[in-house]
Parts: structure tokens; C-alpha cells; sequence
């Protein structure tokens, strides 16, 4: 935290999952300011834009310094999207704004919240950095555009980009349509756990409090120009072998599991190495460590 001390930071998406928690861990080090285009809660340190609208955002953030830039705001994959056109405007679109504020203002920094699904159905496993980006998604698609952007203007205008591509990331306020969340909350119900073709599909799973370490970690590098780096636990583990931790921590529960032929099994594992190399990223919590922080926040929250 030595290098980033007392600077002023600004975090998009600084009240949802993963900015909540960058937030909660920088406040007390640094001037930290969020940027939302909700209009709710205003506080001291709220700036209220939509990063969408560039002329907003220029605006809203015209007569401020910033020394680092943290985008974690963004369309996610929930139950509800509907208009697969809101991934790019609010994804792509507004990252370009994002990186636009930036070259007029010469903020030099800027830490990008990516993902692992810009990679698609992965070729080859654990899947490294140079792994092929053929995402399948909206979702991935306009994230991967993203990414393209933060490269070009850190080739052509200096910024310090640094592309962080999320694993599975879960934690306390994790969404509760995410996979981790119902799990929970079935097994604290006693209720059957539900799996789909004996959870042999597989991903990595980090917590949130060790990717808040990647983006700190990250910020403090000031020497590359543009790097990209997966962030994972660097352990894959099925939704079976997910659902019996659970179980066995909450002390209640059962697996159910589902047969359901158009749901394919899928594999994904996430190479960190260069991520422990350049970045000295060692992440320190492990599954049944984070499911029980977790379990812990959801139980006394409700």
C-alpha cells in the first residue's frame, strides 16, 4: 500500500460487489472517490455519472485530480439482461469514455476490471494469458472489446493500463443469482443441494478479498505501459467437490443432482503464474477459508 498511499483514487462500480470491497480496504489509506449513475445515498466522496455519457462524465469529474482509476463498473450476466446491446454501451462504450476522461485529464493509471470469459471454451488447460480470445458471450464479447481499448490508448497516449481478468470471484454481498450464493442458502435451509450432471464441470473460484490484493498490487506497478494477468486461486475445483464443502461447513444439506442433457460439462482452469511472477500475487485464502467468511457474512446479515 507504500506506493498508492494518499493518492486519490477513483473506483467505477465502487458500490457494487467487487468495489464495495476495493473501497472498504482503500478508504483508509487514500482519497477515495466513487463513481456511480445511481443518484441514491449521496455522500462526500459519491460522484454521481454514467460513464456512458461522455460529456457526463467529463463533467461530474472536470475540477478533480485523480492519480489511479480502479473501472470495476460494468454489465454483468444476471437473470434479467434482456437488451444484449446494453453490454457494449455500458462495457466497451464506456470503458473508451472512461479512457477518454483520462487522456484529458493526464491521469496516468488505470487498473481494468476484466474476465475470464473474454477466453470463451477454453482450448487448452490451465489456460495462460496467450490462451486464444474467442468469448461466446455478450458479456465476454464487450469486455474483450474493453481490454482492446485499454491497449490502445495506453500505446498511444501513455496510460498505464493494467488488464486484470477475474476468475470466479465470490465473497460476502456476492449477488445471490450466482451459483455460490444459492448454495448457501440452500444448505443453511437444509435444503437438497442442487447439481447438474454430477457437477463434474469445473472452474476456479477466488475471494473477493484476494482480488481487491491483485488490483492493490497492480496499482503499484509503475513501470510497464500495458500488462495483462489472470486472477484466480490458481485451483480448479468441480461444482460437486463446491457443494460438499458447503455442505460439510454449514452442517447441513444434501446434493440432488440433475440430470440435464443440453448443459454441457465444462472445464477451466486458470494459470497464474505470471500474475505471482510480476505482480508477487500469492492469493492466501483458500475455498473452505472464503466459503466460511462467506457462510458467516450471510447467516449474521439476514
Amino acid at each position: 500500500m507504500k506506493k498508492i498511499k494518499d493518492k486519490t483514487i477513483l473506483i467505477t462500480g465502487g458500490t457494487g460487489f467487487i468495489g464495495s470491497h476495493l473501497f472498504q480496504e482503500l478508504d483508509e489509506h487514500c482519497n477515495v472517490l466513487i463513481l456511480s449513475r445511481s443518484k441514491k445515498n449521496r455522500k462526500k466522496n459519491r460522484i454521481t455519472a454514467d460513464i456512458t455519457d461522455k460529456s457526463e462524465l467529463l463533467k461530474s469529474l472536470k475540477k478533480i485530480e485523480i492519480d489511479v482509476v480502479f473501472h470495476n463498473a460494468g454489465y454483468t450476466v444476471t437473470p434479467e439482461h434482456t437488451n444484449s446491446l446494453d453490454y457494449i454501451s455500458i462495457n466497451s462504450v464506456g470503458t473508451k469514455n472512461l479512457l477518454e476522461l483520462c487522456r484529458q485529464k493526464n491521469i496516468p493509471q488505470v487498473i481494468y476490471g476484466s474476465t475470464m470469459e473474454v477466453f470463451g471454451e477454453p482450448h487448452y488447460n490451465p489456460v495462460n494469458e496467450i490462451h486464444p480470445k474467442l468469448p461466446e458471450s455478450w458479456y465476454g464479447i464487450s469486455k474483450l472489446m474493453g481490454e482492446h481499448f485499454c491497449r490502445e490508448y495506453s500505446m498511444n497516449y501513455g496510460i498505464r493500463t493494467t488488464i486484470l481478468r477475474y476468475s470466479y470471484v465470490y465473497g460476502p454481498r456476492l449477488p445471490d443469482f450466482r451459483v455460490i450464493h444459492r448454495f448457501i442458502s440452500q444448505a443453511v435451509k437444509n435444503d437438497p443441494l442442487t447439481v447438474y450432471n454430477r457437477g463434474k464441470s469445473s472452474t476456479d473460484y477466488i475471494y473477493v478479498k484476494d482480488v481487491v490484493t491483485a488490483n492493490i498490487l497492480a496499482a503499484e506497478q509503475t513501470t510497464a505501459r500495458c500488462e495483462d494477468f489472470n486472477i484466480g486461486s490458481g485451483t480448479e475445483t468441480t461444482v460437486e467437490d463446491l457443494a460438499r464443502v458447503v455442505i460439510n461447513l454449514v452442517g447441513a444439506g444434501k446434493l440432488q443432482n440433475i440430470t440435464n442433457e443440453k448443459q454441457s460439462i465444462t472445464r477451466f482452469a486458470f494459470d497464474i503464474s505470471k500474475a505471482r511472477e510480476k505482480l508477487k500475487f500469492n492469493p492466501i485464502f483458500s475455498l473452505r477459508e472464503g466459503l466460511q467468511e462467506q457462510i458467516n457474512y450471510m447467516i449474521t446479515s439476514k
